[in-house]
């Protein structure tokens, strides 16, 4: 894959353009872009010969990228090399479990791919006073990159329509139950873990993909103001009190049979319940996840 612009982001947002054409920075190559191995998981049955698949994981990823800079005196070109490693140091980084670098590709026909992780190696040769060869390793423990236009899709239904739509905006009924459904669609390649706010005033939500047949059941009641937020993907579920202004973990009212829930590839069904509604709405966000650029 053809790249024509590579960034660092840093963890405070700060964006860092690698390949810089005006200021002497330019892109020799990048590997690590494409599908990364499929390991299998198996498990051995005493007694008999081979193994059974078990299922599947892919590792961790690991992208080279190759940068030429060039610099009208070697001064410049020394102080250019410490400035890029001093901007993609780890030490930048006050809590490594919580904060990390992005590494952003741009491709010829202008699709953007990103990646979480860590600059680990910036390796400097010299090929004489005015250009140096720099050898960049980025970490990244998920393996997938991910589109960074964000994905939304919202409801807000009255009783008995057995509508389901998506809306882009909340709307005010009188007291009701609802009962809709949500057909969000994941393009990428990978299932995806959303992040799912249901706002009040509504009660004791039920959030369930019909398509992978997986549920999240809530008891918790909410007036105007108050949300549930579930993060598939970390495993928590914050109730925001608006009367006081508090965020608290509501972890322990999620019903037995729950379950944090993905989107599968392409399009979902997702049934959404809720008691005593008179407004507010529900809304599923989540990223595109790829194998490759």
């Amino acid at each position: 894959m053809m790249l024509s612009d590579v960034y660092a982001i840093a963890p405070d947002e700060t964006l860092i353009k690698l390949t810089d054409r005006e200021a002497g920075f330019y892109l020799l190559s990048a590997a690590g872009l494409s599908m990364r191995d499929v390991h299998p998981v198996v498990g051995r049955v005493p007694y008999m010969d081979g193994a059974r698949l078990r299922g599947s994981y892919v590792a961790e990823r690991k992208v080279a990228v190759a940068l030429g800079i060039v610099k009208s005196t070697p001064g410049a070109l020394q102080e250019a090399v410490a400035a890029l490693q001093s901007q993609l140091s780890p030490k930048r980084i006050v809590d490594p479990t919580s904060q990390h670098f992005t590494l952003r590709v741009v491709t010829l026909d202008g699709r953007v791919r990103d990646i979480d992780g860590l600059f680990t190696l910036a390796d400097v040769q010299y090929d004489g006073p005015y250009y140096a060869r720099v050898s960049l390793t980025f970490h990244a423990p998920e393996p997938f990159w991910y589109d960074p236009d964000q994905h939304q899709e919202s409801l807000s239904l009255p009783a008995g329509t057995g509508a389901g739509f998506p809306l882009s905006f909340s709307v005010s009924f009188a007291s009701t139950t609802i009962d809709g459904h949500i057909y969000p669609v994941n393009s990428g390649d990978v299932e995806v873990w959303p992040v799912i706010r249901v706002t009040g005033p509504a009660d004791n939500p039920a959030l369930t993909n019909v398509t992978t047949g997986k549920k999240m059941e809530i008891t918790q009641t909410q007036d105007a103001g108050d949300y549930i937020e579930t993060d598939m993907e970390n495993g928590t579920v914050m109730f925001y009190d608006a009367s006081v202004g508090t965020l608290t973990s509501i972890l322990k009212n999620i019903s037995a049979a729950s379950e944090f829930w993905s989107l599968a590839v392409g399009e979902n069904d997702i049934h959404v319940t809720a008691e005593n509604a008179s407004g507010g709405s529900i809304t599923l966000s989540w990223y595109d996840k790829f194998v490759g650029v």
